[in-house]
């Protein structure tokens, strides 16, 4: 067998013994060249193509990874289109599709080297009959081409295991090139540098909509006249290329149909994946079975039970948790699914543990092969696990110095970090809960309560004493129905909504009064005193608090009679009763820095110094606030310590110390917007601008 010369068409002709009888290939090798059909609604691509098109200029083999649907297929053609445009292999730009994910179509290396050759140039009757020699004159074509200084792309698309590809890859560094797109990262393929595709944003994802209805409905305007509904679908689709496309055809069937009413029919989670069905081959549902069928058992029970966690993401700890199985273990199986991309790594702050996602339409197949024990099974366990880390971290979180808790967490930092890495999970839980397991729903409310308070997280907090309340009417220990009518008014006061507050906590400080809760009935007393000050009710306020305080007193709660003493402290002040007011403010710090309440003691510095700035002991009132600014910044409030700096840039600017009121001012507006409350910056940011003007 010789390689002979290159022919005036470009084809390399090849002379070997050859048997053509029993040949016949199962493989499509497509020709790309400049007059190939491109892809109109390619869209929203092109950092990563760019990508693509700088790796296939250095290296070798580069491949495309992704979630099943991602658009992996459609870069690749786009990166072969445009590297034919360039020029950049004159030996040709050849495409096939290995199918690999399916088995009924799965193309193996022995299927493959007869069109790669015809694909070549090599005449079919100079092909030869072997496998083995196929594979020489594969490559001896391949080194020749080289020489020639005529390298070829090679594009192999829908590569599901590594052997697909080894085989065809060219032998050793040279001009050749070899595309690869896998739903799997294909660890074991050498000399690859690999590109993981995500879903497009949800611009994006809009235009594609627009540019592939456009395709078949030039004219529709469906897009452009109604963009709410466009972006509604789009996030629906969760940005998933394929989703997206389908909805296009779907809209372009139906051109009278407006998109709302079909982001309608797709917002019904148990039924969106059927909604995204366009023919056996064109089907979201079906995209994932090909990778779903490629799990082995242990695999494919994780990926199930994932998906009974409530939540966007989870840690290792909690895929142990729903899986009932060792961490190391698990650990595996998550790699393992990442590697398939039907679970995908989350950024999180460096030593931070790792957590784990999944795409929203992943999410729904995987929970379509959830069967009901198992689900209520997984869910169990999440809601035991939960329950337990998160009243280890409530105990650790409001302990007092000193005070003994349980194992768990070493500090109150350690506390509410765990709170807020888990917060999207456990505040799903609550809500899942509260219909199935109340009692338990209202108990993890509570210990959540005081982190997301103190955190500012008060859409969160609102959603889970919404849900503790709504569970209390299936409770089985009355007690809390009035902990959750009181959580709850504290919620609600924090977003403003101060009747609906003040009706809550009259509904708890009743609720206990029947139970014969006193303490609790004391600090319903209490916190409807807040409320009461929020609508300018001062003297109510002052009998409410006053109240509260001794009806904790004759309890011997110490703690809670400090924090109401300081309540009433600040309704007198309100009421322009200074004196009294700095006696309570006074009492309640004595009584917290005794206790060793640390933020307690910053809450009553902090209310004592605005007092005295009432009555203009300025200098005092500074020494007070300075030393609730520290205690916040030790206790990680750091809401509290931006309202302590804030007060304390008044006292500044009040004596004309216009730098020092500036300098904390600044730092307040940061510590704000730290908190996720951009309001009070704004406002901070105002007086700033009076300041300097």
């Amino acid at each position: 067998m010789s390689l002979s010369n290159v022919t005036a068409g470009g084809d390399i002709s090849v002379t070997a013994n050859i048997n053509m009888a029993t040949r016949r290939a199962t493989a499509v090798v497509h020709t790309v060249r400049t007059d190939s059909d491109a892809d109109e609604a390619f869209v929203g691509r092109t950092d990563e193509l760019t990508t693509v098109l700088d790796l296939l200029d250095a290296a070798s083999v580069v491949a495309v990874a992704g979630l099943p649907g991602v658009g992996k297929s459609a870069l690749a053609q786009a990166a072969a289109r445009t590297a034919v445009a360039r020029g950049w292999f004159p030996g040709r730009v050849l495409l096939t599709d290995l199918h690999g994910y399916d088995p009924d179509e799965a193309v193996s290396p022995a299927q493959l080297w007869a069109p790669l050759l015809r694909g070549l140039g090599v005449a079919a009757e100079q092909v030869p009959a072997s496998e083995s020699e196929q594979a020489t004159v594969y490559h001896q074509l391949l080194d020749h081409l080289s020489d020639a200084g005529r390298p070829v792309l090679l594009v192999l698309d829908n590569v599901a295991d590594p052997r697909q590809a080894e085989m065809v890859l060219p032998r050793g560094p040279g001009p050749h090139r070899v595309l690869i797109t896998s739903r799997d990262t294909l660890g074991e393929l050498p000399r690859t540098h690999w590109v993981d595709l995500d879903v497009l944003d949800p611009p994006a994802a809009v235009q594609l909509l627009a540019v592939a209805v456009a395709v078949r409905l030039p004219h529709d305007e469906r897009v452009a006249a109604d963009p709410a509904a466009a972006d509604r679908l789009m996030r629906l689709c969760g940005g998933l290329p394929l989703a997206v496309r389908i909805v296009a055809a779907l809209a372009a069937d139906e051109p009278d149909r407006p998109l709302s009413e079909l982001a309608d029919e797709l917002a019904d989670e148990k039924h969106r994946l059927a909604a995204l069905d366009y023919g056996p081959r064109w089907a979201v549902r079906a995209a994932f079975d090909l990778s779903h069928r490629r799990l082995d058992q242990p695999q494919a029970r994780l990926f199930r039970l994932l998906a009974a966690v409530p939540g966007t993401d989870v840690s290792l700890a909690v895929a142990a948790a729903v899986t009932d199985r060792p961490p190391p273990a698990v650990r595996a199986g998550l790699r393992a699914l990442c590697r398939a991309h039907l679970l995908t790594p989350q950024p999180t702050h460096p030593g931070k543990p790792g957590r784990w996602g999944m795409h929203d339409l992943i999410r729904l197949y995987a929970q379509g092969h959830l069967d009901r024990q198992e689900r209520a099974t997984g869910f169990a366990r999440i809601l035991a696990y939960y329950g337990h880390t998160a009243d280890l971290a409530g105990q650790r979180f409001i302990a007092l110095p000193g005070q003994q808790v349980p194992y768990g967490f070493d500090t109150a930092r350690e506390a509410m970090g765990w709170v807020l890495d888990e917060r999207a999970g456990l505040v799903a839980t609550v809500v899942q809960a509260a219909d199935t397991h109340p009692d338990d729903a209202i108990r993890l409310a509570s210990n959540l309560a005081p982190v997301l308070h103190r955190t500012r997280a008060l859409e969160d907090l609102v959603t889970i004493a919404t849900a503790a309340v709504q569970a209390s009417h299936l409770a089985t220990h009355t007690i809390f129905a009035p902990v959750a009518w009181n959580n709850l008014g504290n919620a609600l006061q924090e977003v403003r909504r101060f009747d609906d507050a003040i009706a809550a906590h009259e509904r708890a400080r009743d609720l206990h009064a029947e139970v014969g809760d006193r303490r609790g009935e004391a600090q319903a007393w209490n916190n409807l005193g807040l409320a009461l000050r929020k609508v300018r009710r001062f003297d109510e306020a002052i009998i409410t608090h006053a109240h509260a305080r001794d009806l904790l007193a004759e309890t011997g709660d110490r703690h809670s009679e400090a924090q109401a003493s300081n309540n009433l402290g600040n309704a007198l002040r309100q009421a322009r009763r200074f004196d009294d007011a700095i006696a309570a403010h006074t009492h309640a710090r004595d009584l917290l820095t005794e206790i060793g309440d640390r933020h307690g003691e910053g809450q009553a510095w902090g209310s004592l110094g605005q007092t005295l700035q009432d009555v203009h002991r300025f200098d005092d009132a500074i020494t007070a606030h300075e030393r609730a600014i520290d205690l916040f910044a030790e206790t990680g409030d750091r809401h509290s310590e931006a309202m302590a700096r804030q007060h304390l840039g008044i006292a500044y600017a009040v004596l004309d110390h216009r730098d020092l009121a500036r300098h904390v001012w600044l730092s307040a507006i940061d510590l704000y917007i730290q908190a996720g409350d951009d309001e009070a910056a704004s406002e901070v940011q105002r007086w700033l601008e009076e300041l300097d003007g």
